[in-house]
């Protein structure tokens, strides 16, 4: 197999393992949920994690003609989440693992999804006014690609909402995971990085003991002291970045 092909392989063997079903259930997410606000369910966290991504981006009139991008949709519900927010704009889900795309046009039909990757979107330039990315950024071999894309499809004043995680090694749930490339080290080393990309920076935040220790907190609850136990060391920093492309 191909690195990439190897990739999809394995992330779609894990989103859809039993053990990952009996966490999420249904809920049509993946990520690790907001529970800074007393969320009872992991359906509940992670729509309020999407929402805290989102809350900055103003509301547009009825029937104004805007595009928002979810890269890295995963499963489709935050996608539509985003979809039932701005109801009358193009808003696209993009992946590039096929069989999460079909969960999501099968399950959360409305937004369209395409099959893309993330640091070549093959959009035209200056053509969306939203980019989401929840928790993909840290599997991009090159996250500064990936900034730099989303800066060229953006239009000026355009806002990109994304979460990443800055992690301690590569065997949290194996190396296939997170590639080899380095990573930022610090909140200040990814601001440099948000800023050397073109972006200004509307808000950089740790956001760790909401999302990351709050999902483990909610997996020893379930009973997978383990699992809780093995993952919560390996996140140095969870953050929420708010970035905007200069008007």
């Amino acid at each position: 197999m191909q690195p990439k092909a190897d990739f999809i392989s394995r992330y779609d063997a894990m989103i859809f393992h039993p053990q990952m079903q009996e966490i999420y259930g249904d809920a049509g997410f993946f990520n690790v949920g907001d529970w800074s606000r007393g969320a009872s369910s992991m359906a509940e966290a992670c729509g309020a994690l999407v929402e805290r991504h989102i809350h900055r981006w103003p509301q547009c009139p009825q029937g104004a003609e805007i595009r928002v991008l979810d890269v890295g949709c995963g499963l489709g519900a935050g996608t539509a989440l985003v979809a039932r927010r701005y109801p009358s704009a193009q808003v696209l889900g993009l992946n590039f693992s096929v069989l999460q795309l079909q969960h999501a046009r099968t399950h959360y039909p409305g937004p369209e999804y395409c099959a893309i990757d993330a640091s070549r979107l093959a959009l035209a330039g200056a053509s969306a006014d939203f980019i989401l990315s929840v928790e993909a950024a840290f599997h991009f071999d090159d996250r500064f690609a990936f900034l730099r894309e989303a800066l060229r499809v953006l239009k000026p004043g355009g806002s990109l909402a994304v979460s990443d995680i800055l992690f301690s090694g590569r065997d949290w749930t194996g190396k296939w995971s997170v590639p080899e490339t380095p990573s930022p080290s610090d909140l200040s080393a990814y601001a440099r990085l948000c800023e050397d990309a073109g972006f200004q920076i509307d808000s950089l935040d740790d956001v760790t003991s909401a999302t990351w220790r709050g999902f483990c907190r909610y997996l020893r609850t379930r009973g997978l002291d383990q699992l809780a136990d093995n993952i919560e060391p390996a996140a140095e920093v969870y953050l929420l970045a708010h970035l905007v492309k200069p008007g």
